[in-house]
């Protein structure tokens, strides 16, 4: 049954994007194509599908300036990677912070690194510090190495506490920096 539902709802769905292609609504092709991805992530598609799904949508959002959408387009792909427990995941949250920086979206911004700091402390909660502390300095190297250290300075800064945090084998908690993510106006 919610296999039809998801049947009925993608071809409502790739309807509606034919439509908008026809009218040239690009926003509307973003959106649509969102939901066609937030669908195939229901029905537990790999991350190779879910990008090829949104290879269009990222296109035509950063070609017309739609941050809000690269970020959640990222979220999307690192909570589908996430699910299926890859490490992966973490690079599109990290993505979503360099992004929203760029796109001067504070709010989105600190959600993602909320979200780097929460799965980073679940790693830890665990067991697996070794990994944790290992992700940490990756992303630390990976944003640096790709000249990203500018937009996301105060990121890394989290990122450098949590490592320590994690190295000196303290208890590991979401920074308090981050905390009030969701109480940005």
């Amino acid at each position: 049954m919610r296999q039809e539902r998801w049947a009925e709802a993608d071809v409502l769905l790739q309807e509606a994007l034919t439509l908008q292609r026809q009218r040239q609504d690009t926003h509307a092709q973003v959106e649509t194509i969102y939901k066609l991805a937030m669908i195939a992530k229901a029905q537990g598609r790999s991350e190779e599908q879910l990008v090829e799904i949104l290879r269009p949508a990222w296109e035509l959002a950063q070609e017309h300036g739609y941050g809000r959408w690269l970020v959640n387009m990222a979220w999307l792909l690192g909570d589908a990677v996430f699910e299926q427990g890859a490490s992966g995941a973490y690079n599109y949250y990290a993505t979503a912070a360099v992004i929203a920086r760029q796109y001067e979206d504070e709010e989105r911004y600190l959600e993602s690194i909320k979200m780097l700091a929460e799965r980073i402390a679940e790693l830890v909660s665990h067991g697996q510090d070794h990994n944790a502390h290992f992700l940490c300095q990756y992303l630390i190297d990976y944003r640096r190495e790709n000249g990203w250290e500018e937009w996301v300075e105060d990121a890394i800064d989290t990122l450098i506490q949590l490592a320590a945090t994690i190295q000196a084998g303290e208890s590991v908690s979401v920074p308090s920096s981050v905390m009030g993510a969701n109480a940005v106006d």
